[in-house]
């Protein structure tokens, strides 16, 4: 294999262009991508951070460990340090993502301490924002994910499975999935509102995603308040799947209207919602 250890030139501002270039060169046919060839073709040697490390590290410091990767230059040869405890599919997108460092023509040669996140926000650096697209790019190559999408329903279902496919987190792949669904839907994560007694609002969005093939008429910014609905409450206290209509003014809309809804609970404190527009209501938008 020809190791592949600096680009000559930028043929493009698109990051996702040089991840197609891999995904071509290495003739990826089906997922998962494995990080071994991809590390292997840019000649990137890969280090683990050890639970060891990380105590060793706190007893020195007294602080945890932030960082779950890091990429750095040690004479001329790069290597990708990564969180050896976190999960599978965090530790392949942390390596996807410092891959994207090296890759990305004008981020080569600098080193990066990133936290990798499974959703890029608004907040973030341009060039970590760049380097989650570009990682995202590789986990789930454009072609491939969408010829799946086309091939199952719009669902949360659809979502977990495809998550198993390749080998990611449920939320990196619902946020790769919102982003391609032929289809108006929404994606918004909701945490518990600390001031509920004060506002009379029990949720509060911690994040949000939607559509972008057809524009979803909504979007909610962290910490937008959401209101009370049997469906939400049940899901958030008894940990229960649910599925059912919710009026748009839940989710603070002065409209009539309502959308289809799938909720799940989405680690300790948090819920996830799927929103989808029913057909009969597009052409109110």
């Amino acid at each position: 294999m020809i190791i592949i250890n600096k680009r000559p030139y930028y043929p493009s501002k698109r990051v996702d262009f040089y991840a197609s270039r891999v995904l071509k060169e290495l003739e990826i046919k089906e997922p998962p991508v494995l990080y071994g060839s991809i590390l292997e073709y840019f000649g990137i040697e890969l280090d683990w951070i050890t639970p060891e490390d990380e105590e060793e590290f706190e007893r020195r410091s007294h602080k945890k460990i932030e960082i779950p990767a890091i990429l750095i230059h040690r004479n001329n040869k790069p290597t990708v340090f990564v969180r050896k405890s976190d999960m599978r599919e965090r530790r392949r997108l942390s390596i996807f993502h410092e891959c994207g460092h090296f890759d990305i023509p004008w981020h080569c040669q600098n080193d990066y301490a990133c936290d990798c996140s499974d959703v890029v926000t608004i907040h973030k650096q341009t060039d970590e924002k760049e380097a989650f697209e570009y990682a995202r790019s590789i986990m789930f190559p454009p072609a491939l994910f969408y010829e799946d999408i086309r091939n199952l329903p719009v669902s949360l279902e659809t979502v977990e499975l495809l998550a198993k496919r390749y080998r990611a987190s449920f939320a990196a792949t619902a946020n790769n999935y919102v982003t391609f669904v032929p289809a108006q839907c929404a994606i918004i994560y909701l945490q518990l509102n600390p001031e509920a007694d004060a506002t009379g609002c029990p949720f509060m969005v911690n994040y949000s995603i939607k559509s972008k093939t057809h524009e979803f008429h909504r979007y909610w910014r962290k910490g937008e308040l959401i209101s009370h609905h049997g469906i939400l409450e049940n899901c958030f206290h008894y940990k229960e799947r649910l599925t059912g209509e919710i009026p748009a003014i839940v989710f603070g809309s002065s409209k009539t209207h309502v959308y289809i809804s799938e909720v799940r609970p989405y680690g300790n404190d948090q819920i996830c919602v799927f929103l989808k527009i029913p057909n009969r209501q597009i052409r109110i938008f």
